[in-house]
């Protein structure tokens, strides 16, 4: 049962990491690709240093090119994550987030193998019934806005790195996924480092330590629910780490909750009666049907 421990462990971090996003997203950086090139450069590190600890296993010229693959994938579920982050609620973006699993049962199905269950596709109503509700607001009702689309898209990719990562943990030990994959991801970012050197060298100035240390502990967190994550899908199912982890919107909101009662200065959201039972139902309609679809 360890894949279950990782699994949860995963969400766990994940979720305490969107708490951090939000906060410098919304008060500290204005450039969504800082803490995307951030995580590039430091998941590249810890990948290096995992490589070289490990012994540098070697990986077939087609296991290169599809880590290259997953590594894109993420780092444009990061880029539209972080957009989406600026615009709306973290825990409208986790809940939705989740839809995920939906497309990682039909790319898992095509390209992996894995069978589908026939209760699968009530699973899939609930996800899309707990993505709508969660778009629902008290005063304008339903609203499907920018956010939405570019976490959607998020999630798409998502799916694509996980599939992916559990089709290379097959003929490959999970350390060398892991840290091909950041090495990928750091080629990958050089370009945007290029750009935005600006954007990133500024968190670095002197007055501006606040910024510097809650994008270091984002990705700290992420890079320890990755990990963890990935040990996961080593140990058990894609599908099964998958459905796991997606309990990780209910500890988004639970945390958001408790930010936004004790300390709103870090985080506020609409926490009102009426709007905090239509997220947790949102939340309960998502967590059952990625647990049937998975």
């Amino acid at each position: 049962m360890l894949w279950l421990i990782f699994s949860v462990l995963a969400a766990l971090l994940f979720a305490a990491s969107s708490m951090v996003d939000k906060y410098f997203m919304g008060r500290l950086v204005r450039n969504p690709m800082v803490p995307v090139m951030f995580s590039g450069i430091i998941g590249g590190a810890i990948g290096a240093a995992m490589l070289v600890s490990s012994g540098a296993p070697a990986m077939s010229y087609s296991g290169m090119f599809l880590s290259f693959v997953s590594a894109a994938s993420f780092t444009l579920t990061l880029l539209f994550y972080f957009m989406a982050v600026k615009l709306e609620e973290i825990s409208r973006i986790s809940a939705v987030f989740y839809v995920s699993p939906i497309m990682v049962m039909v790319l898992a199905s095509v390209f992996l193998n894995e069978s589908l269950v026939p209760y699968a596709y009530l699973g899939v109503v609930l996800l899309a019934g707990g993505a709508m509700l969660m778009s629902f607001r008290e005063k304008i009702g339903f609203r499907f806005g920018k956010a939405f689309w570019l976490i959607m898209a998020a999630a798409a990719c998502t799916a694509v790195g996980v599939v992916i990562t559990k089709h290379l943990l097959g003929s490959n030990d999970y350390t060398a996924v892991y840290s091909y994959t950041r090495l990928w991801g750091l080629a990958i970012v050089i370009p945007a480092v290029a750009l935005n050197f600006k954007d990133l060298s500024g968190i670095f100035r002197p007055g501006l330590r606040k910024t510097l240390g809650a994008v270091s502990l984002s990705e700290g967190l992420t890079q320890a629910a990755l990990f963890c994550a990935i040990l996961a899908s080593s140990l058990g199912m894609v599908t099964l780490t998958n459905a796991v982890g997606s309990i990780q919107p209910l500890f988004v909101l639970l945390f958001a909750v408790c930010l936004s009662i004790f300390h709103p200065k870090i985080l506020r959201e609409e926490i009102g009666r009426n709007m905090l039972l239509v997220k947790v139902a949102a939340v309960a309609l998502i967590v059952a049907g990625a647990v049937l679809v998975s």
